[in-house]
């Protein structure tokens, strides 16, 4: 990769294919944004670019077979003017006697439209062009030659026929095979010679031309080319030398001098052919194991969806190895299929030739993303396919999770903002109906249709309260408790819940379970499960709960974002009907039941999934049609201590005074109410329609109010703002606020001081009055 402060490759691409090129340009923004690619479709358009004396180009890119021509063309145009351009090859097959004539022609490298070969198609430029440098800066000639000639006469006319008919070839002369060998490296890691061939004569002094032979092969482990010369009648020294490693020998007769250039040229351009296969090995080892370091399953299939090549992971996924997987239909591997799999991806991406994205459920309940990439062969027919296929099994699960916490939150925030009128309304029936109750006669036969409207009425809050707990806004009070022992004390209470024909086992832990918790939202989350079980169970059963400590690490949690650590494990099961696998999955839902019209809200476990997570813990079901059910809650533990419960003081009475109320209600009904309860109860009340009302209001009478009493949320001006704005003339003046939102679902979030206090509807009138005694009974520290 190049580094930042390298100039960007600017390169030339030659390709009619606009599939080719269409997939080139990708693989390259892809791995190698900095790189500039520019695409042509034919030879003539290439030359065009390559008009000025200086192109604005690093590199050409050519494909070898072209419309109008062909890429050697454009290379004999390039190094026959002299650009200062690598040039590397492209071509649509492995034919190793086209790269070997790119190369003679003066191809920098080579490359073939191989999937495994694109790939490093950034490190095939960035090689080739630093290497055309190198060569230019290193070289006065073509072939660098270490000469060993004792014969002065002899080298002499060597350099001679050289520089005149071969000037590309630069010898350097010595006159021994010591000499010689002191010029090359001592072993091959030591790195790569200087010279690009050793030209030895068989007469040399010092070691002999075949000492020198062997201590560069065998002991030192060169591979620069070495040329033996040899007088006439000498063949037994060229055998010999043959077999030490020799590459070329030449007899000094008539017509040698003239074919030494040749030779030369020939070891040379040889050597680069070896350098340039040997780095391709290497560069596609690490290519292909690059391929099998990814965690996805990839296949090359052909038309007949046969695998050429796949990866280490589509071989673990198919129980095969991988070079056992070659040439087996993909179908038969892993599914044990005699056809095709329908639908088929890679099928339909040879029909369709374009790039596809599907998502395909596997016979094993699995869910697989699968890419198919189609690569044309020279004439423009999908000839090969690659399959990218990965299990995404787990990230569907997450995603139908996320779905749902979505869904859940939205209805949440809904029933949050319906509370608020809902809980006007209830305020204003149990109000009225609790004032007409107490006035009336114990004969009155109209004392049973007020109890009934007060029992629906009480219905209706527990409707409400339902849907704050699932959409988590109904406020708690939240410490240390212990598990079993609500559990334990619940006993009796869901024995009345279900019927007579149901046992009930209950199994705590022996040591007690702490939570940080809501004890009335857990006894609700009981009380639920037990309705639940008792409708799943209409000729009986056994309803049973069960406590433990269980420790969950990271993989048990992940699923449900929760922490590893200690959890309180309570298991809720019933041999009922069971619940059948489409409806599984729907039943946390709000307002999903399968109970017969009026039989149920759909909220009982809408309300158990709300309230467990407000918990911070989850809950898992499982269960089969007639098999029954089993619920498994986790609860976090926590090291706090258990305090004991402490009950309230029974026999309290209506509270009672004399002060005078500013009252700001906005919605009429609950205004009358509040009014008469207070007047009743021996107070004054100055009654105000909006906060813009109760401003007025104030300054008019501030001299005989104690206390303001204002709904949080009303038209003009809101309880708070006009609760604040009172305050700049009476600071320190008492009040009490009042609202149907739900905690934390108010229009906006209001800061209130230590002398104001909030109160959430429906609210009785014993407990308002009792709020307002004990409000204006209390005494701030001066």
């Amino acid at each position: 990769m190049m580094t930042s402060a390298t100039p960007a490759l600017r390169v030339l691409y030659l390709e009619d294919n606009p599939v080719d090129a269409d997939l080139t340009q990708r693989e390259l923004a892809r791995l190698a944004p900095e790189m500039a690619l520019e695409v042509v479709t034919t030879l003539g358009a290439a030359l065009e670019r390559l008009a000025p004396a200086c192109p604005p180009y690093d590199v050409v890119l050519a494909d070898l077979s072209l419309p109008d021509g062909s890429g050697l063309e454009l290379l004999a145009h390039i190094r026959e003017r002299e650009l200062p351009l690598a040039v590397v090859i492209i071509t649509g097959t492995g034919d190793q006697d086209a790269a070997v004539a790119a190369l003679k022609a003066g191809a920098d490298d080579y490359l073939t439209k191989r999937t495994d070969q694109i790939g490093k198609l950034p490190m095939v430029l960035t090689a080739a062009h630093a290497g055309f440098h190198a060569i230019r800066e290193r070289r006065t000639g073509t072939v660098h030659v270490l000469y060993a000639e004792p014969n002065v006469f002899d080298a002499d006319l060597t350099r001679r026929f050289l520089a005149r008919y071969a000037p590309s070839i630069r010898l350097e002369v010595f006159g021994s095979g010591d000499e010689a060998l002191a010029r090359l490296p001592v072993t091959s890691e030591e790195g790569v010679p200087s010279f690009d061939v050793l030209l030895l004569d068989y007469r040399l002094t010092g070691l002999n031309a075949l000492e020198v032979v062997k201590t560069v092969r065998r002991e030192r482990g060169l591979e620069i080319p070495i040329v033996l010369v040899t007088g006439q009648g000498n063949e037994d020294v060229a055998v010999q030398a043959l077999r030490l490693g020799v590459d070329e020998y030449l007899v000094k007769h008539e017509g040698y001098l003239q074919r030494l250039p040749a030779v030369l040229e020939k070891l040379q351009q040889q050597v680069a052919l070896k350098k340039s296969e040997r780095e391709f090995r290497r560069l596609s080892q690490e290519f292909n194991g690059l391929l099998d370091a990814i965690p996805d399953s990839l296949m090359l299939l052909d038309r007949d969806l046969k695998v050429l090549w796949a990866n280490r992971t589509a071989g673990a996924l198919s129980g095969v190895a991988t070079e056992e997987m070659v040439g087996r239909n993909c179908y038969t591997l892993g599914y044990q299929r005699t056809t095709p799999c329908e639908p088929c991806p890679v099928e339909q991406c040879f029909a369709s030739g374009v790039l596809r994205d599907d998502i395909v459920p596997g016979p094993d309940g699995r869910i697989w993303d699968i890419r198919t990439v189609p690569l044309p062969d020279e004439q423009g027919n999908v000839a090969k396919v690659i399959e990218l296929k990965r299990d995404i099994t787990e990230q569907k699960k997450l995603e139908l999770q996320y779905l749902h916490a979505q869904k859940m939150e939205s209805i949440g925030t809904l029933a949050g903002g319906v509370a608020h009128d809902f809980n006007n309304i209830l305020t204003a029936i149990i109000g009225f109906g609790q004032i007409t109750f107490v006035n009336m006669a114990e004969d009155d036969p109209q004392r049973r249709n007020i109890t009934a409207i007060l029992s629906a009425a009480d219905r209706a809050a527990h409707l409400t309260k339902e849907l704050l707990l699932f959409s988590r806004k109904q406020p708690g009070e939240r410490k240390p408790v212990d598990l079993s022992e609500i559990i334990t004390k619940m006993e009796k209470f869901l024995n009345r819940i279900t019927s007579e024909d149901i046992t009930m086992k209950i199994t705590v832990h022996e040591a007690p379970l702490p939570l940080i918790a809501d004890r009335y939202q857990l006894e609700q989350v009981l009380m639920n499960l037990a309705v639940n079980a008792r409708d799943a169970m209409p000729g009986g059963g056994e309803f049973s709960l069960r406590t433990e400590q269980v420790i969950l690490s990271e993989d048990d949690v992940s699923a449900h974002g929760g922490k590893p650590g200690m959890y309180a494990l309570l298991t809720v099961s019933d041999t009922g009907t069971g619940i059948d696998r489409e409806t599984l999955p729907q039943i946390f839902e709000p307002f999903f039941t399968t109970k017969e019209v009026g039989k149920g809200t759909g909220l009982g476990l809408a309300v158990v999934y709300g309230i467990i997570k407000q918990h911070d813990g989850f809950i898992t079901v499982s269960s089969e049609h007639g098999q029954g059910s089993t619920f498994r809650i986790y609860l976090p533990l926590t090291s706090a201590t258990v305090q004991k419960e402490v009950l309230a003081p029974e026999g309290e009475v209506m509270t009672r005074g004399t002060e005078t109320i500013l009252l700001a209600e906005d919605d009429e009904l609950v205004r009358n109410l509040v009014t008469g309860v207070l007047t009743e109860a021996g107070y004054t009340v100055i009654p105000a329609v909006d906060g813009k009302d109760a401003v007025g209001k104030f300054r008019e009478y501030a001299d005989s109010i104690q206390l303001l009493l204002f709904d949080l949320i009303m038209p003009k001006m809101n309880g708070k703002e006009a609760f604040d704005e009172i305050c700049t003339v009476h600071p320190g003046i008492k009040a009490i606020f009042t609202s149907g939102y739900a905690p934390g679902t108010t229009p906006r979030k209001e800061a209130f001081n230590d002398g104001s206090h909030l109160i959430y509807k429906p609210v009785s009138p014993y407990d308002l009055l009792k709020k307002v005694r004990t409000v204006l009974d209390e005494r701030f520290d001066t």
